[in-house]
């Protein structure tokens, strides 16, 4: 279970990484329909930007290269199948109106199931450089980056 959470951290890890290079130094504008840079989502508050896309991506891609038989269901690719009982969930910006409103207080957050029930989840702040770590049967603890 520890290999699977040190996945999870790094994931998130390197997205988180990635997007605080970007806070800050990127405006985003809204572009026309072949080529968007922020998109509504079906709630009326929620957008997506291509940092959401540029995070998803980081993820899914040291997720498959260390757990390739696993499931992924992400907020902005959806759920890839690859026929096993091990599902991860991953939200690659989360707090996506507040990055792109210059507030902080944004994370990623990537949780692993089994048969449906979550048995370990990371999220990470990279702008107050926390994780909070969880692990079925071990509970949850904030860890300093």
């Amino acid at each position: 279970m520890k290999y699977f959470s040190d996945v999870a951290i790094m994931a998130a890890t390197l997205a988180g990484n990635r997007l605080l290079q970007n806070f800050r130094r990127h405006h985003a504008t809204i572009l026309g329909q072949q080529v968007r840079s922020v998109e509504n989502r079906s709630l009326s508050k929620e957008v997506t930007s291509s940092n959401d896309y540029e995070a998803d991506q980081i993820v899914i891609d040291v997720i498959s290269k260390r757990c390739p038989d696993h499931n992924l269901l992400t907020e902005e690719t959806g759920f890839i199948d690859r026929g096993s009982p091990y599902t991860w969930v991953i939200d690659p910006l989360d707090g996506s109106s507040n990055f792109l409103n210059l507030n902080p207080f944004f994370a990623v957050s990537v949780c692993l199931t089994y048969e449906n029930m979550p048995i370990t989840g990371v999220v990470f702040s990279p702008f107050l450089e926390e994780f909070a770590v969880a692990r079925k049967g071990h509970g949850c603890i904030p860890v300093l980056q």
